[in-house]
């Protein structure tokens, strides 16, 4: 691509006055990474500027990696640049450290140490400051930074950058910065996050994806897949991502993967259908008709199940039926002779009292007895709680989503209306509440993915905001009274085994989304440590339900932490949008633009699901009397009452 630009800063060696070490290979990474620039992102090297050392390489856009070096690069590079509508990438590899903005707030800022560093501050920079300059100087674009330096922090003096340019009239910039090393933690003194994110970068791993019908490797997948990866080595990574899926590069050459596919049990003459889904491609049937079966498909991630008429062979190899990484050469078995289990009947048995039960005391004032069920499934006292028990009930019953095409998802709903309809405004989509003898009325629907307005009719009449999303069931909980809250959830279609763990997080989940329509503080450092690590885990990302999770992220924006530190409103942002866009989450952009410093605006004709996003792109308001600037707590679903 043509109107790139670049700064590359890649200090190897320093001055004996610095008493720092040599760090071996920096200045070869730093020159792969321009080949990379030129060969794949189709950059003009006159736009590349690189300070390498001092004293300077030769060319005409080298400077020496000193403090005023970097300076006057930076100067140029927005003096060539400003509001071309190029993309900037920024290479930062050298000696590091973070210093204190706010120790109270916890609150740091990262330094690159200059290649004459003297064991002061003088000649320092505060890469945030570098940042901001180029943000709001260069005009509207995407700047991706790469930062491999080292961030234990220490008390310094770091005199500003003051660089004195202007904004752009056009606008702002959109950063999506990675860090190698954790905050508050040293970078190792090796090559390997180079070495990786440039293999990354080439597209020879999983950090690409297809969008729009090519593969790119995208700043989310980038992300995802070196934080895996160096986690696995252990070490840790940060990302900061920007409010898109952040485009960094297409990959025209690439090779399909090899599959290799072997079915136990087939019959002479038998005719089985291999599906593949995942992504935006078109779902792919293959006849298989022999045991073993070599193939090769488009490099991704992949739901792969055997068809055997109306049932699904069980996969033994990998076992469940969880997403597969096809990026590498796989093999994959099948037994044609048993299909994968169905979840067992959640009311088995139903003891008023049973000293099997065991206390999820970890919620707090909320406590749910439950016990295993002999055939596997979950009993629980719905006497305890009615809403954790539907919520907990509907996830071990989550259907698969069988013979459906690409963009159809399932909806299902659990009430205890004693009758009535579920049907999808707008939609040729409704279905009979039909009620069981445990008293609990169920309904499904199917629908296309993206927002829906979801209709009960069954004493009281109203609808909520739900979405459907690809390759999940969205189940909701609608309590009998309109007046009680709406519990939602997205979860994965058949999950694997229904282990305490994951049902922990379903209950936690509808633990969150409860207090968070009660107008009450979701978790606190007073509560127990076990709520704090599950509330940690949520926002992370490491959580099965991705509705719960943009709750999580309306919570952060009651406390006004996306302000004072938008971090963990960006990272829960980022793996969102990994997954998700705004036309199937309109909630999504809203948190993006305020995790960002930015006023949030309708983008679509999607009606977001929370109440907090719908008024602040100005659709309805809040309830008489409550503060809408994000001071008083007022996040709810946002529910239409029916005429």
């Amino acid at each position: 691509m043509t109107g790139t630009y670049a700064l590359v800063v890649a200090i190897e060696k320093y001055g004996k006055r610095s008493g720092l070490a040599s760090l071996p290979g920096t200045l070869e990474r730093a020159y792969e990474f321009c080949d990379w620039l030129v060969q794949v992102r189709g950059t003009d090297p006159e736009n590349i500027f690189f300070c390498g050392g001092e004293p300077p390489l030769a060319g005409p856009h080298t400077f020496p990696g000193t403090r005023a070096g970097i300076r006057t690069a930076t100067k140029k590079l927005v003096a060539a640049g400003r509001d071309t509508g190029g993309d900037v990438f920024v290479h930062c590899s050298g000696h590091g450290y973070q210093v204190a903005l706010s120790e109270q707030r916890q609150i740091y800022s990262d330094v690159l140490v200059g290649a004459n560093y003297d064991q002061d501050g003088e000649r320092c920079l505060r890469l945030d400051e570098l940042r901001n300059e180029l943000q709001f100087s260069m005009g509207p674009a995407s700047h991706f930074w790469f930062v491999d330096t080292c961030r234990n922090r220490l008390a310094v003096q770091v005199p500003e950058l003051a660089l004195g340019l202007a904004n752009s009239d056009r606008g702002a910039a959109v950063p999506y910065t990675m860090f190698s090393a954790a905050e508050g933690m040293p970078a190792f003194n090796d090559t390997q996050f180079g070495d990786a994110l440039l293999g990354e970068l080439h597209g020879r791993g999983r950090a690409k994806i297809r969008v729009g019908g090519a593969y790119w490797v995208t700043f989310a997948r980038l992300s995802e897949t070196l934080g895996t990866l160096f986690h696995g080595r252990g070490r840790e990574i940060t990302a900061q991502p920007g409010p898109g899926e952040g485009r960094i590069a297409r990959i025209v050459d690439v090779r399909r993967t090899p599959v290799t596919v072997t079915v136990d049990g087939l019959q002479p003459g038998e005719t089985l259908r291999l599906l593949l889904t995942g992504g935006e491609r078109q779902p792919r049937r293959i006849t298989i008709v022999e045991a073993v079966t070599h193939l090769e498909v488009d490099p991704g991630d992949y739901f792969v199940q055997l068809e055997r008429g109306d049932q699904l062979a069980r996969r033994v190899d990998p076992a469940g039926t969880e997403k597969l990484d096809l990026y590498e050469a796989r093999q994959l078995r099948f037994d044609a002779r048993s299909t994968e289990p169905e979840p067992a009947d959640i009311f088995d048995s139903l003891p008023s009292a049973d000293p099997g039960y065991l206390g999820l005391s970890y919620f707090g004032d909320l406590a749910t007895p439950y016990r295993m069920a002999p055939r596997g499934g979950l009993v629980m006292d719905p006497r305890a709680d009615l809403e954790t028990f539907l919520s907990v009930q509907g996830a071990v019953e989550v259907p698969g989503s069988r013979g459906h095409t690409a963009g159809v998802a399932d909806i299902r709903v659990l009430s205890d209306l004693p009758r009535g309809q579920a049907r999808l405004l707008g939609r040729p989509s409704a279905a009979e509440l039909v009620s069981r003898r445990d008293g609990i009325a169920r309904a499904g629907l199917t629908a296309e993915s993206g927002p829906h307005r979801l209709h009960l009719d069954g004493g009281e009449q109203f609808a909520v905001a739900t979405a459907a999303l690809p390759g999940r069931v969205t189940l909701v909980v609608a309590p009998a009274s309109a007046a009680l809250p709406v519990f939602q959830y997205s979860l994965a279609g058949r999950p694997g085994a229904l282990t305490v763990h994951f049902l922990e997080k379903v209950g936690f989940s509808a633990w969150v989304q409860r207090r968070f329509g009660q107008n009450r503080e979701v978790i606190s450092e007073h509560m127990p440590p076990r709520l704090q690590g599950l509330w940690r885990q949520l926002l992370s990302g490491d959580w099965p339900d991705p509705i719960t999770v943009l709750v999580a992220g309306f919570e952060l924006v009651r406390r006004g932490a996306h302000a004072a530190d938008p971090a963990d409103l960006r990272r829960l942002v980022g793996r969102l949008r990994n997954e998700y866009d705004e036309e199937l989450l309109p909630d999504l952009g809203v948190l993006s633009a305020l995790a960002h410093g930015r006023r949030p605006v309708r983008r679509s004709d999607a009606d977001p699901l929370l109440l907090d996003a719908s008024t602040a792109i100005g659709i309805g308001g809040p309830p008489e009397g409550m503060a809408t600037d994000y001071s008083g707590p007022w996040t709810m679903w946002r529910p239409w009452l029916a005429a």
